[in-house]
């Protein structure tokens, strides 16, 4: 459960992403599109926008595709644009698709990135999410707070005394650093020998 006003980006993961898990993600698009943050509605990530409505990215994320990777792009592309259509959300509401072995469709502007690896893919990506988070962060409202205010009869209630059995916490010196670097380079040692 989170409030529609504490909603900053959602990521739908899949396996394979085929046409029915693209309509399936649709779906969870458009429903969290209904949400009324603020008694308004959403607004589009779009850069250099500027509006008093909150912003939300909304990314399917899959490892792979059913789709042959000579035409991907433009059939990726395609069936996103489709599947959108066909349940009533407009694309820009899509921000990325991100398949990990092949690259990062964005759906409205029809484009296309294509990193030389799953690295690049994932970094890619998670620019994008993390560039979108401090934007959007500094300018939305405050949090209404007052709105989720629970009932106070809820309160809470002592049935044992407190347990605090937990060690206290500790820098790491730089002997225990040399320790455990020592110790992963044995490993990886071992492993490489096996």
């Amino acid at each position: 459960m989170l409030p529609a006003e504490a909603l900053l980006a959602t990521i739908e993961v899949k396996s394979t992403l085929t046409r029915a898990e693209i309509d399936k993600a649709v779906r969870g698009v458009a429903s969290v599109r209904d949400l009324r943050p603020w008694d308004a509605s959403w607004d589009i990530g779009e850069r250099g926008k500027d509006s008093p409505l909150p912003r939300s990215l909304a990314t399917v994320f899959a490892y792979s595709t059913d789709l042959v990777p000579g035409t991907w792009p433009e059939t990726e592309l395609q069936r996103i644009r489709d599947s959108c259509e066909e349940h009533g959300l407009p694309t820009q509401y899509l921000d990325r698709v991100v398949v990990l072995n092949r690259g990062v469709v964005l759906p409205a502007p029809g484009q296309v990135a294509q990193p030389s690896d799953e690295k690049g893919v994932l970094g890619l990506w998670f620019f994008h999410l993390v560039n979108f988070l401090s934007r959007e962060v500094n300018r939305r409202n405050r949090f209404p707070w007052e709105r989720y205010h629970l009932d106070s009869r809820y309160s809470w209630t002592k049935v044992a005394p407190p347990l605090k059995d937990a060690g206290p916490a500790s820098r790491a010196t730089s002997m225990d650093r040399l320790k455990a670097r020592k110790k992963r380079n044995e490993a990886a040692i071992s492993k490489k020998e096996a």
